[in-house]
């Protein structure tokens, strides 16, 4: 005979008919009525965001998106570009003037001035 606990075991998410007495397995009814509780009604829909809600959530996953990417890689890819603008812009500006370090400081002069 198959019991309960052999049911709930084998199958965790069955229902058991509303009675056994009176049960027709034929119909599936119990005493001429439905065997089964009917299933719960579904909750309504959510109505929908106004214009405002949707561009008020839109901006800020905008926001948490950018800070998110600020604080993991923004300032460090900022912090690089600089700092190549500013080695492009003194090479540049080395070149345009013809101070080169090796014209700058040829190894007589500092000789010549007792420096070595």
């Amino acid at each position: 005979m198959v019991t309960y606990n052999d049911v709930k075991a084998a199958y965790p998410d069955y229902k058991l008919p509303r009675g056994t007495y009176g049960w027709q397995p034929s119909t599936r009814t119990v005493n001429s009525g439905p065997g089964w509780q009917a299933p719960p009604k579904p909750p309504p829909p959510r109505p929908r965001l106004t214009r405002g809600q949707r561009l008020k959530k839109l901006s800020e996953t905008l926001v948490t998106r950018l800070l998110a990417f600020w604080n993991e890689n923004g300032r460090r890819w900022l912090t690089e570009f600089v700092m190549m603008v500013g080695l492009f812009l003194q090479f540049a500006s080395r070149h345009e003037t013809g101070s080169v370090y090796a014209r700058d400081w040829p190894a007589s002069a500092w000789h010549s001035q007792g420096r070595w």
